[in-house]
């Protein structure tokens, strides 16, 4: 791998220390930009609080006990406040709970409950660590067999 012309380059290119602090001027790009986001952040609190908390229902795969399912289980909703709206769902009967509609604003399907409809039924797919409200009773640790 060759290195580009320009002496600040060749110079870096011979220099054993790692990438980010062999050209100086990356490394003041970089500490001004840092400087720029921290003084940014100060002015949206207020969104910042608010960002991604909408109220969805949630959705997710569990077994018979409630235990998260990665692959192989039964589909679980639960409303936005944590109670359990249809549990055990199998895999067959997805097309008539989960319905899709196109949204104006993207080129992208949203899918949504069925008995809940487009608005009402927005939900997020969410496991019991990734989401502040949890779809799943526990998690097992997986085993080999």
């Amino acid at each position: 791998m060759g290195c580009a012309r320009g002496r600040e380059l060749a110079a870096a290119c011979r220099n054993p220390r790692p990438h980010s602090l062999r050209t100086p001027s990356a490394k003041a790009i970089a500490e001004r930009t840092i400087q720029f986001f921290k003084g940014a952040v100060d002015n949206y609190k207020e969104e910042i609080a608010s960002f991604g908390s909408a109220p969805t229902m949630y959705a997710g795969l569990v077994d018979a006990k409630g235990n998260l399912q990665l692959y192989d289980g039964g589909l679980r909703f639960r409303s936005a406040a944590g109670e359990i709206i249809e549990d055990q769902i199998a895999a067959e009967d997805y097309a008539n709970w989960i319905g899709e509609t196109s949204l104006r604003e993207s080129y992208l399907k949203a899918p949504y409950f069925k008995p809940k409809g487009p608005v009402g039924g927005v939900y997020r797919v969410a496991h019991w660590r990734g989401s502040m409200l949890p779809i799943a009773a526990a998690f097992q640790k997986p085993t080999l067999s």
